[in-house]
């Protein structure tokens, strides 16, 4: 609690002189999200799409349903395509322009499209969000796959029982089937926390690959999953702001700076503890060396002894047989 309440502090004072270049971001990202909703609207007008289908009033909108025709499906496919090509890269360089912020590098607010000055940029951008999104698909159905196909089960039996035993069992089935899904829900938003960094390793390190800076961010974030979705349960506040466009353009940059914040406390920690890591095998590893040296003196010492030893015999035993010979000859 008290390292969030030290990282909201900071993020404020972090942006205090840089408000309105943190503001001009926003207004571009919003700005960009906004053409691309127009876009879509514009494409069903022309090819006269509906994007809702009225499922029982005509008159109420609250019991429409998204248009899933091909056409439909087809324009909001395209559009989001388009949309994935172009706000991934922008969305990496702003995490870049936060995480530079946060070391009191205040950048150019072009900075944000850096990564389309060069196809390998803009490739890593591509393929890191790309894969981020693949792994939280992935785990989503593993968490959720067991309580969705409780549910259903229990729907179609419901729909299918004869008597009263068979309707209560279903109804049982499907209450259990809500249970697991609300307790694997919660693990899963503390499992997927383990990505909530990736984009900041990416900008902290732009030669990192895109596999290395997502397994940074799985190992920075390893015992403190729950700590970052407590953090981000703190921030629900900040998040329903973000609905309405002038206060946006405030509350997202301070959100961008918190967790630009953290990862950096912990990049900066798990270095330093990498450093005294190395330091300590650099030491024992000499201390080693010192005594394998030491070892081999103490070696050499005892074979010199040795050596001498037996040249001290050799010339007892010469001056021994020299005297026995003098004796024979007198």
């Amino acid at each position: 609690m008290r390292l969030r309440r030290l990282i909201k502090r900071n993020a404020v004072l972090a942006l205090r002189r840089n408000w309105s270049k943190a503001a001009a971001i926003s207004l571009i990202i919003l700005v960009i999200w906004s053409l691309f909703v127009s876009a879509e609207q514009v494409m069903f007008a022309v090819f006269d799409i509906p994007p809702f289908i009225d499922m029982a009033t005509s008159n109420i909108y609250l019991d429409d349903l998204p248009n899933t025709a091909l056409p439909s499906m087809a324009v909001t496919l395209v559009l989001g395509f388009i949309f994935l090509l172009v706000m991934t890269p922008i969305s990496l360089g702003a995490a870049r322009w936060f995480y530079n912020l946060t070391d009191g590098r205040s950048m150019p607010v072009y900075e944000l499209f850096d990564s389309f000055s060069s196809f390998g940029k803009f490739s890593r951008a591509l393929w890191l969000m790309i894969f981020v999104y693949i792994q939280k698909a992935f785990w989503t159905v593993v968490f959720l796959a067991a309580p969705a196909a409780m549910i259903t089960m229990g729907e179609l039996w419901r729909r299918e029982a004869s008597r009263d035993i068979e309707t209560l069992l279903s109804v049982g089935l499907e209450v259990l089937g809500v249970a697991l899904l609300l307790l694997m829900g919660w693990f899963l938003l503390v499992w997927l926390m383990r990505y909530s960094l990736v984009k900041y390793t990416a900008a902290a390190d732009e030669d990192i690959t895109v596999w290395k800076a997502i397994k940074q961010s799985i190992r920075l974030t390893r015992g403190r999953r729950g700590e970052l979705l407590l953090l981000e349960i703190t921030l629900i506040g900040w998040r329903i702001l973000d609905l309405l466009i002038l206060p946006r353009l405030f509350t997202a940059p301070y959100i961008s700076t918190i967790y630009a914040l953290y990862a950096r406390f912990l990049i900066e920690s798990d270095k330093m503890e990498r450093e005294k890591a190395a330091a300590a095998k650099a030491a024992r590893e000499a201390e080693k060396d010192r005594k394998q040296e030491k070892a081999a003196e103490e070696a050499v010492c005892e074979q010199t002894e040795e050596i001498n030893e037996a040249q001290s015999e050799a010339e007892v035993s010469q001056v021994a047989e020299n005297a026995a010979e003098q004796q024979t000859e007198q």
